[in-house]
């Protein structure tokens, strides 16, 4: 993992905390899953909300991209097989 200094002066659409690929502080320095493995490996475990903000970052790894994507389309049928179930 690789670390990102961010600057006050600069606006970003999401800060730090809401990055789903931010991994956490050190030092003074907010951290960010910067390599495909690294940020895949947090796909797999996104929610709708996380996937969605994942989207919106550029630039974004085609091969993350398509995770996400992917993880969106079974996120929904996850969901829709849950309401589709008996009780």
């Amino acid at each position: 993992m690789q670390t990102e200094q961010s600057s006050s002066s600069e606006s970003k659409a999401i800060t730090a905390a809401q990055n789903p690929f931010y991994s956490g502080r050190y030092g003074e320095h907010d951290c960010f899953a910067q390599t495909v493995a690294d940020r895949l490996e947090m796909v797999s475990c996104f929610d709708l909300q996380q996937c969605q903000r994942a989207l919106q970052l550029q630039p974004l790894q085609t091969t993350v991209k398509k995770a996400i994507e992917r993880r969106i389309r079974h996120l929904h049928r996850e969901s829709q097989a849950r309401n589709e179930r008996p009780t």
